[in-house]
């Protein structure tokens, strides 16, 4: 590592994670007006609605932290730092508004199917950017199969409910923007794995609907 990397890449780092603070606040405030980011000419391919198990017991365990915090320590015995209660309770207050930015993001920012492009999101963050004649393969996924021989992107507690093929191998990337890993096989989480994989086959190959 050269002396230049020791400064630019924590900056980087930096610099990514107050990006990703700030668009949590972008995202409850899409939710708050109800306006979804579904650029013109996208078609949505919508993700949420199976996914609030674990959010909500990440989002419950957070607040009866908080208040557990807040009720149980005796900050009086610490006497001239007592008022660090405020900071504790602060930030478990942000812990709370996180896990809220988290589920909003799952709703107004859906995957998307762009004329060339299947764009596959967790929240606002790019996961993977599939070009249109990568696609060989989109259907519903049995539950409980085996995903050994997949790279699955859900949640805990929401099983992946569709299976995508590419003839070639896709980046996958994670919340800090690095390739995480590469593949050809994908398993992921939508509302509707059925209607999903008819868009989707559709999408990647529009002679079939014309010759429907």
């Amino acid at each position: 590592m050269t002396p230049r990397d020791l400064i630019v890449r924590p900056l980087r780092l930096w610099w990514r994670l107050t990006v990703i603070e700030a668009m949590g606040f972008v995202a409850l405030g899409r939710g708050l007006a109800r306006r979804p980011h579904i650029p013109p000419g996208a078609r949505p391919l919508r993700y949420a609605r199976g996914r609030w198990a674990a959010p909500a017991l990440f989002g419950f365990a957070a607040l009866a932290e908080l208040i557990a915090i807040d009720l149980l320590v005796p900050w009086e015995r610490f006497e001239s730092y007592a008022g660090t209660r405020w900071i504790v309770f602060l930030l478990g207050v942000y812990g709370v508004l996180w896990v809220v930015f988290y589920v909003v993001a799952q709703h107004m920012y859906p995957h998307l199917l762009h004329a060339d492009e299947l764009e596959l999101r967790n929240g606002h963050f790019a996961v993977a950017r599939v070009p249109r004649d990568a696609v060989i393969g989109a259907r519903p996924r049995p539950m409980r199969e085996d995903e050994s021989d997949r790279v699955v992107l859900s949640d805990p507690l929401a099983p992946a409910n569709l299976d995508l093929d590419f003839d070639r191998q896709i980046a996958i990337r994670g919340m800090l923007g690095g390739v995480k890993r590469r593949t050809s096989k994908l398993a992921i989480i939508v509302d509707d794995p059925r209607e999903a994989a008819d868009l989707l086959a559709t999408w990647a190959d529009p002679g079939r609907s014309r010759a429907g």
